[in-house]
C-alpha cells in the first residue's frame, strides 16, 4: 500500500512560512540590536555630557568665588591708585611752582625777592608777589617784565598792588596765565635766549 501525505502541502507552507519568519527575525533582532547599540551610546553620551556640565558648574562656582574674595582687594587697590594720581598731582603743582621760582628768580635776579606763590594747574594761573629792597631794582623788574621775548611766554599778564613798605621795600603782585604747551615752565635762564 502507498502512503498518502495529505500534510505534505501543508507542510511545505508552513516550512516556507516557518523560513519567511526566521528571516524576519533576524531583520527583527538587527534592528533591535542597533536600536539598543545607539539607546545605549546616547544614553552614555548623555551621561558623559552631564557629568562634564557638572564639572564645569563646579570650576564656574570656584572661580566666582575667588572673583568675590577678590573685590575688596581690586578696591583697595583702585582706591591705592586714586591716591597716587592725587599725590602726583600735588607733586606736579610743587614742582611747578619749584620751576617757576627758578625761572622769576633767573629773570629778576638776585636782589628781587619772590613770595606769595601761587598756581592754578587746570587754569594755568600763576600768581606771586615780587619784593624790591629800593626803587632802582624794581624800575630794572618792570622793564624786564615789558620786554617782549618775556611777554610773549605768557597767555596774559597784570600787575598789581604796588606797595612801599616802611623799610622802602616795594612790592607788586604778578599775575600770569600760561599759554597751552607753555615753555616758561622749563629750567633756563630767560635772558639767555635774549642774546
Amino acid at each position: 500500500m502507498k502512503d498518502i501525505n495529505f500534510l505534505s502541502k501543508k507542510n511545505r507552507k508552513l516550512s516556507e512560512k516557518a523560513q519567511q519568519d526566521k528571516k524576519n527575525f533576524r531583520y527583527v533582532a538587527i534592528f533591535s540590536s542597533v536600536v539598543i547599540l545607539v539607546s545605549l551610546l546616547v544614553f552614555g553620551a548623555n551621561l558623559y555630557l552631564q557629568f562634564k556640565n557638572k564639572d564645569l558648574k563646579t570650576q564656574i562656582r570656584s572661580t566666582s568665588n575667588k572673583v568675590a574674595k577678590r573685590e575688596p582687594l581690586e578696591a583697595e587697590y583702585l582706591f591705592f591708585i586714586d591716591k597716587l594720581k592725587v599725590i602726583r598731582a600735588l607733586f606736579e603743582m610743587r614742582s611747578d611752582k619749584q620751576v617757576a621760582i627758578n625761572f622769576f628768580t633767573n629773570l629778576f635776579g638776585p636782589n628781587i625777592d619772590i613770595s606769595g606763590i601761587n598756581y592754578e594747574m587746570k587754569e594755568g594761573i600763576l600768581s606771586l608777589t615780587v619784593t624790591s629792597p629800593h626803587i632802582f631794582y624794581l624800575e630794572d623788574a618792570l622793564k624786564t617784565l615789558e620786554d617782549p621775548i618775556i611777554l610773549q611766554r605768557f597767555k596774559t599778564f597784570a600787575k598789581s598792588n604796588l606797595e612801599r613798605g616802611e623799610d622802602g621795600s616795594y612790592s607788586f603782585d604778578l599775575t600770569i596765565t600760561l599759554q597751552e604747551n607753555s615753555e616758561l615752565i622749563k629750567e633756563t635762564d630767560p635772558l639767555d635766549e635774549e642774546s
